[in-house]
């Protein structure tokens, strides 16, 4: 399972990034909207929690998938005709070269490439702003002495547990 905190923690970004500065504007605006401490809490909330399943999302399952597929586009193949034990099987088209006049192999793996990058850009952004809502809602918390965001996520998993451990044993 991709670990969101192992990536938002190996980010590199410097306190003049636009995005920082952006998602921190996110949030003033967001405070600004919400006047009262606990509904602003919910809202960092549930922008934090939104961001960690779009970072989860992205890195675990969109690019490794995508790079799987750019890398067998991109691949010259092993296969070959020698494992073919007897002759009268015949023989296959492979070596004969594939026309395609839609968009040439070239192309669609420049495509592929670009996607890619726009994806881990993606991801970077979701991970600032993710990592911005997190700090401001645990400081709401500590405020308004209330669990942290990760202890709600805590706190949860163990409360899924307790009932997923009661029905097997009921």
């Amino acid at each position: 399972m991709f670990n969101v905190q192992e990536f938002v923690n190996t980010l590199t970004v410097e306190p003049d990034d636009e995005k920082l500065t952006q998602a921190n504007e996110m949030v003033l605006l967001t405070t600004l909207i919400c006047e009262d401490a606990w509904l602003c809490r919910q809202a960092m909330f549930g922008v934090a929690g939104a961001m960690e399943r779009q970072i989860m999302f992205l890195g675990g399952t969109l690019i490794p998938n995508n790079e799987r597929t750019l890398t067998r586009m991109s691949s010259e193949g092993v296969s070959s005709e020698a494992y073919v034990p007897a002759q009268w099987v015949g023989t296959s088209n492979s070596l004969n070269e594939h026309i395609n006049d839609e968009i040439p192999i070239e192309d669609k793996i420049v495509n592929k490439q670009e996607f890619i990058e726009d994806l881990k850009h993606r991801m970077r952004t979701a991970a600032i702003i993710f990592a911005v809502h997190l700090r401001e809602h645990d400081e709401l918390s500590t405020e308004l002495d209330q669990l942290s965001y990760y202890g709600i996520k805590a706190s949860a998993n163990a409360k899924r547990a307790s009932v997923e451990a009661s029905r097997k044993i009921g």
